[in-house]
């Protein structure tokens, strides 16, 4: 059968999963920066709100429905795997290679539109923190055309962790997947994958309090340093492409992120309008990411560079 990785490209329609950058000398100055540098000790946020997940889920709609155009999107008439229950049943658990169009076709009928504000969340407060967009293929199978041809099948957001304002930008954040997936191709790259949800994670933060705006970023530059780690030992003992690809969509996602909401929160309000303008059209297809990353000068080399002033304010 095709592996993850290979079923998710295919899927989403990234066509790369490479960046010069990795190979830059500004990524190894980067990198020995941040390792030499920030604090290797747990670290306590301060102002942050703990709360309930029924207002995590309240705040996290109310943002959306703030800053986003159209929140249809297209999912299964039902949440409890019945879509997947329904076409096993009706083709078979190993259906014939030349069933796929039918297969698909059956599926894209059974589909309907609903807002991303009602996709069924799932919470588990003492779990580790982490969000996901559950996503089903209901088959594996080993025709790459399968994956090409299959609508993005989201069956419900799932989070855990600690509730609390932290929360909602995660929230936020797996809503955000779920409506750039709507269109696949929405960015080439796989590496840019989670520019937009950790994007509005910090736009969340501005909305519910200006003051939580540094802790935010610093939550944000932790994860960073994890995945350097990460990806330097995998450089060294993983063969496995996955391994590689992974912390590199983490990294580069939050320096881009981190670039693009530096431009946002020094913007006029008519100068944030924009911007939300054009995530509007990337979420509609009207453009690519890295067309919106072109016309605002984003790279990775200003997120490091803000990530490095960030750090130097902690001594």
């Amino acid at each position: 059968m095709l592996d993850d990785f290979k079923r998710m490209l295919a899927t989403y329609q990234y066509s790369t999963f490479t960046s010069a950058y990795f190979d830059s000398e500004n990524y190894r100055k980067f990198r020995s920066f941040l390792l030499d540098n920030l604090p290797t000790a747990n670290v306590t946020f301060q102002n942050i709100h703990l709360c309930s997940y029924k207002e995590v889920k309240q705040v996290g709609r109310e943002i959306v429905e703030k800053h986003t155009e159209n929140i249809d999107i297209k999912v299964p008439y039902t949440f409890e795997n019945e879509l997947a229950s329904e076409v096993i049943a009706k083709f078979g658990l190993k259906p014939d290679e030349n069933k796929i169009d039918e297969i698909i076709t059956y599926i894209k009928n059974k589909m309907e539109l609903k807002k991303v504000t009602d996709v069924p969340v799932f919470t588990n407060i003492n779990a580790p923190r982490n969000g996901c967009t559950c996503i089903d293929w209901i088959y594996d199978n080993n025709d790459i055309s399968y994956y090409q041809k299959i609508p993005i099948i989201l069956n419900a957001i799932s989070l855990q962790g600690p509730s609390d304002d932290f929360s909602k930008g995660i929230y936020v954040h797996e809503m955000y997947h779920a409506l750039t997936q709507r269109n696949k191709g929405f960015t080439k790259n796989y590496l840019y994958t989670e520019t937009l949800p950790i994007f509005m994670e910090q736009v969340t933060v501005l909305d519910i309090d200006e003051s939580l705006i540094p802790a935010a970023l610093l939550k944000r530059i932790i994860s960073i340093k994890k995945n350097v780690i990460e990806l330097t030992y995998n450089s060294f003992n993983e063969d496995n492409i996955q391994n590689i690809t992974s912390p590199q969509n983490y990294i580069l996602s939050c320096l881009l992120a981190i670039n693009l909401f530096n431009i946002y929160l020094h913007s006029s309000n008519k100068g944030k309008n924009e911007i939300n303008s054009e995530i509007n059209k990337i979420l509609m297809g009207n453009k690519t990411l890295e067309e919106v990353l072109d016309k605002y000068e984003i790279t990775p080399e200003k997120g490091a560079s803000l990530v490095k002033k960030k750090i130097k304010t902690l001594k």
